[in-house]
């Protein structure tokens, strides 16, 4: 039955991320709940509160959905009469004050950093490119200024190049003049996440990694420009809600909002 699934995904054009984490999930439910598939509401509730009890809330939000995604096509499929995850309760991701990296901070790692490292530092934080896409960013998918940048789930998006993220990627170019902005030297493909993730955390302030770049980049576009839609397309989030959660709001933005509820005009 997971072999159908999984052709199922691919038939309707999942990406090949989504499909492994979504087989990944559903192999660990498998290998832990006897009755799978045939597992009960009861089933599913005791593996949830035991073997993801101290899992993240995004953790147990991404088994959720897969459990339910599976469960709803098992039953449109006929393979079982009931679904028992339809009335599994959603999870609740609290949220997060957004961390963006300080400009000034920024610019002390960045006088310090390698030629490579100084590029992967500025896609991030003036391209607000996520870890994995700043790892296979490829110098096919630079027109001119513009980046072509494959996103979650297989998404395009253009990214718009500021002169300071264009000269490093020349810079870059001109080092390995084809393929990939960080290949594997043996191999020429992209180096690992996990390599690039080292390279930044090991080059950046205590406390801030590659997502502190992204949060950085929605949080200065952001207050330049109060464009939320514009900042959304930028970091190619499907929904402005989870936009919102990167951009920090400045203690200048604040003032302003206190400001407009003072007295005004009063006799």
């Amino acid at each position: 039955m997971l072999d159908a699934y999984k052709q199922y995904l691919v038939g309707i054009g999942r990406s090949e991320g989504t499909i492994k984490q979504r087989m990944h999930q559903l192999h660990r439910l498998a290998q832990t709940v006897d009755s799978f598939p045939y597992c009960t509401e009861e089933d599913l509730d005791q593996f949830m509160a035991t073997r993801l009890k101290t899992a993240s809330p995004e953790t147990r939000k991404a088994m959720r959905s897969a459990i339910r995604g599976f469960y709803a096509w098992a039953k449109k499929r006929g393979y079982i009469s009931h679904d028992p995850a339809y009335g599994m309760e959603p999870i609740r991701i609290p949220r997060a004050l957004p961390r963006p990296l300080p400009d000034r901070l920024l610019k002390e790692a960045y006088e310090k950093a390698s030629e490579e490292v100084k590029a992967m530092m500025l896609l991030g934080a003036m391209g607000g490119l996520r870890l994995s896409e700043i790892t296979n960013l490829h110098m096919d998918d630079r027109e001119e200024n513009v980046l072509r940048v494959k996103g979650k789930g297989g998404k395009y998006r253009l990214v718009p190049m500021n002169t300071t993220l264009r000269m490093a990627l020349d810079r870059m170019e001109q080092i390995r003049p084809h393929g990939y902005y960080f290949p594997n030297p043996a191999t020429g493909q992209p180096r690992s996440i996990s390599y690039v993730d080292k390279h930044l955390r090991e080059n950046l302030p205590k406390k801030y990694a590659a997502h502190s770049l992204r949060h950085r980049a929605a949080s200065v576009a952001y207050s330049a420009t109060k464009d939320i839609r514009s900042v959304q397309e930028l970091l190619g989030h499907s929904s402005v809600a989870t936009t919102q959660l990167y951009t920090a709001i400045t203690s200048d933005d604040l003032l302003k909002v206190v400001d407009a509820t003072d007295w005004r005009n009063v006799a």
